[in-house]
């Protein structure tokens, strides 16, 4: 089982989390201590599904919820261009995004949700 303070010093760019289940990972990620850029395709991609006035406000709740660092970034990941702005947009505001920080922490999620989920299999 994950706990809070287990991805301290880990840094996520967690991609579509301006809603639904990328939100709840973004958010996930943060509490257990990571900071996190999340990402929407525009701005104000949040608001296809009535879920934030803006990514902006995406970012600002997970912020206040973990009291960590979270850092919006947009951009079509279809377009190369957008790719790189969105992960450099990342790296400017978090200083540190890498590759591997990034893999660790849906690993780590990723086992968790097994884990889970196996034990409400056996219950």
């Amino acid at each position: 089982m994950s706990s809070p303070g287990q991805l301290e010093g880990k840094i996520a760019l967690v991609t579509g989390s301006s809603r639904g289940i990328g939100r709840v990972i973004a958010s996930y990620l943060a509490e257990l201590g990571a900071e996190v850029g999340v990402h929407g395709t525009t701005p104000t991609s949040a608001q296809a599904f009535g879920e934030a006035e803006s990514l902006d406000a995406v970012a600002r709740a997970i912020e206040a919820e973990s009291h960590r660092r979270i850092v919006p970034v947009h951009g079509d990941l279809t377009v190369p261009r957008d790719v790189e702005r969105s992960r450099r947009g990342s790296v400017i505001h978090l200083a540190r995004l890498t590759y591997s920080s990034t893999v660790l922490a849906v690993i780590s999620v990723w086992r968790d949700f097994r884990h889970q989920r196996r034990e409400a299999r056996t219950q």
